[in-house]
């Protein structure tokens, strides 16, 4: 868990270093839904874990709100980057 973690911060920082480039945007875009698709299965799988056999439920709860709150930011990012303004 803590190994995807530090996976999903080392891209958020890169992803911040290639925002700034516009005609990357295409490529940022393509990235921010992999990384949402990445958090979007751990979510996953912290949902389908039951407390007390791998984890305490507090640690679950945890792991559920982290990759939540996450995915929502991305999610925000990835509207004001990526949807077309027209």
């Amino acid at each position: 868990m803590y190994v995807l973690l530090l996976k999903v911060v080392t891209l958020s920082f890169f992803l911040y270093s290639k925002i700034s480039f516009s005609d990357e945007r295409t490529e940022v875009c393509a990235t921010l839904v992999n990384v949402i698709n990445v958090n979007t299965k751990a979510y996953k799988n912290c949902l389908m874990q039951k407390s007390g056999e791998n984890f305490t439920r507090e640690e679950l709860n945890r792991c559920k709100k982290y990759y939540i709150t996450e995915i929502e930011r991305l999610s925000y990012v990835y509207k004001n980057i990526c949807r077309d303004k027209s």
